[in-house]
């Protein structure tokens, strides 16, 4: 009776071991879900490792992911493989996983895929768990192969061996993540996100990712609406807080502290959360105070990641001192210190803007291209206005930039005159203020023509081009201007009077051009166009007065004199003309005077 009892007693003790074991376990798994990786590191090693071996598994492949989020992957790679040591052979997939999770996070891509394959070959393809953790695993660098994990997804689910399993919100959501790191995956990732919804509509971190991803496409309405509706399901969930205070931080200071209020409450490291307080100061244009704050904070025990972080922090500051040096001085060490899968386009452009400051043309496109290449953004309209933007402001070689993602991305059909002709327009003033080529900008007009051939602008801007070209005035321009005429002639609704200013620009150049080449007869042409709108044109008289001078020097006088009256005829303050025509009436006189000499010397030696 006895022996009875104590196996009844042992067999109670085993299951409320287990429950309690379960119960821990869940508040671990909601710790990481909440993204407060030191709360459930605290919270395994006060559970202590499990009695049941059975446990050992799952126990320490939880304490594992604790640890790669907090960067401690030797300690990370020690509970993995306790589970191969200590737990069950079942659980062996397990760790196979926390192994390819490490290489995720060391940028061992292949490596990673080994590990996750041999994870799938030991569950052989039937647990979820497994499934689910390397999908997740994947998700943490977008560089991470995830067609080999939506390949392992579509396995799971042909499997009929499976078919029994229902997919969680928290399975949709994981799958969300990886589709959201393909180029092409966004509306699979949205329907995801969404299908956890549908699932679980507390399920805050689906609400969340969905947020982000519409964030990504630059919808900050869509983004926002996701955001608040994560916040409201789960009041707890950490993450969403912080993302709203980044969200409003140069929109609405107020609320951003609000939100910033609430994630400093949540937080489970509110130390290294200080950071956001630096930047509050940042924003409230104290920048001296946010560099002080900056520095003591350094001297404190935050992690590595924080430091580096803090370097940025004191060189936006130092910018807005105008300190440029030293802000330089802090991205640099910021960029030789931070991982690669951490920076934000804002890094490069704030590297960009110094170095536009400190005169660098050369290294402010040089980051200006990769702000550009870093941003991810597929919204069409977003990055149509942000290239237009750019361009009122004149900052035409990062118009540029966004002009070339705009035709990488969008389709041919998606695309319209106006992109056409502002990115030409961009390229054009890149090259009239030395920051570009006249040559491209050239070929971008061709291409506007070659698509819209009954725009007569195109035929301008690349005439007008190509005159900024020539400086050694050899018609370079001419063949797109006489095209630009005719395309204006040919639309009878056209009134040329409207554009008078623009002609007389294109005929003087042709003058100019013309009888640079010593083509007088296509001068002449350009000369009478020209003075039909402008019957005082200095071009033409200056023409004719280079024309007076030039035959002075051959002492062509008569040529001489009626160039030079035909100068002063056009602009009587020609300045060279009068001249010419004093040399040249004294030449005469001269020459009368040498005649009548010669004459009177003849007649002297005729009378002797």
């Amino acid at each position: 009776m006895m022996r009875k009892k104590a196996c009844l007693l042992a067999v109670m003790l085993l299951f409320v071991g287990q429950a309690l074991f379960a119960q821990s376990l869940k508040d671990v798994k909601q710790d990481l879900y909440y993204d407060q990786s030191n709360a459930a590191l605290k919270a395994m090693k006060d559970m202590g490792v499990p009695g049941s071996r059975s446990d050992i598994g799952i126990y320490y492949y939880y304490l594992g992911v604790a640890q790669t989020n907090l960067d401690t992957l030797e300690a990370a790679h020690k509970s993995f493989e306790t589970i191969l040591e200590e737990g069950k052979k079942r659980d062996a997939g397990l760790a196979y996983v926390g192994y390819g999770r490490i290489e995720v996070l060391k940028g061992n891509y292949e490596k990673a895929k080994q590990y996750f394959q041999k994870a799938w070959d030991e569950s052989k393809g039937r647990d979820m768990n497994v499934l689910r953790g390397i999908i997740k695993a994947t998700s943490l660098d977008p560089k991470a192969d995830a067609k080999f994990a939506i390949n392992l997804l579509d396995e799971f689910k042909n499997n009929s061996r499976n078919d029994k399993y229902e997919f969680t919100a928290e399975d949709y959501t994981a799958i969300g993540n990886i589709y959201a790191h393909q180029s092409t995956g966004g509306g699979k990732a949205a329907t995801s996100f969404e299908t956890a919804l549908l699932k679980d509509p507390h399920y805050a971190k689906a609400a969340f990712k969905l947020g982000n991803l519409w964030e990504r496409a630059r919808q900050d309405s869509l983004a926002l609406l996701n955001w608040e509706k994560a916040a409201k399901a789960d009041s707890k969930f950490t993450p969403v807080f912080l993302k709203l205070f980044t969200y409003y931080r140069v929109r609405d200071l107020g609320k951003a502290e609000n939100y910033l209020n609430k994630y400093m409450k949540l937080t489970d490291d509110k130390l290294n959360a200080k950071i956001y307080l630096v930047d509050v100061l940042y924003l409230q244009d104290k920048y001296d105070e946010a560099i002080s704050k900056a520095q003591d904070l350094m001297k404190q025990p935050i992690d590595e990641k924080t430091h580096t972080r803090l370097y940025k922090l004191i060189a936006v500051s130092k910018m807005k001192l105008e300190d440029y040096e030293a802000a330089k001085k802090n991205m640099d060490t910021y960029f030789s210190n931070v991982k690669e899968e951490d920076i934000k386009p804002f890094d490069y452009k704030t590297y960009a803007s110094i170095m536009e400051k400190m005169g660098n043309k050369d290294k402010q496109l040089e980051y200006l291209s990769k702000y550009v290449d870093a941003d991810t953004t597929t919204n069409l309209a977003f990055i149509r206005k942000t290239a237009e933007d750019l361009s009122k402001d004149d900052e035409y070689k990062a118009a540029k930039l966004w002009y070339d993602k705009l035709f990488k991305i969008a389709k041919d059909d998606e695309t319209t005159m106006g992109d056409y002709y502002y990115r030409a327009k961009a390229m054009y003033g890149a090259a009239i203020n030395n920051i570009g080529s006249y040559d491209d900008a050239a070929a971008a007009w061709s291409t506007f023509i070659e698509k819209y051939p009954d725009q007569p602008s195109g035929y301008f801007y690349k005439g007008r081009t190509l005159q900024m070209k020539d400086t050694s005035l050899s018609g370079l321009g001419m063949e797109a201007y006489n095209q630009y005429i005719a395309a204006v002639k040919k639309d009878s609704s056209n009134d040329l009077s409207n554009i008078q200013s623009t002609l007389k620009n294109i005929y003087s150049y042709g003058a100019k051009c013309a009888a640079k080449q010593k083509n007088m007869d296509q001068a002449k042409v350009y000369m009478d166009k020209l003075l039909e709108i402008d019957p005082h044109s200095t071009v033409v008289a200056n023409i004719y007065s280079n024309l007076a001078l030039t035959n002075l020097k051959a002492k062509n006088l008569d040529a001489a004199t009626q160039y030079a009256k035909k100068a002063l005829s056009i602009n009587e303050n020609d300045k060279v003309a009068p001249q010419v025509l004093d040399y040249a009436q004294q030449m005469q006189e001269y020459k009368k005077k040498k005649a009548a000499y010669e004459k009177a010397k003849a007649e002297r030696a005729n009378n002797q």
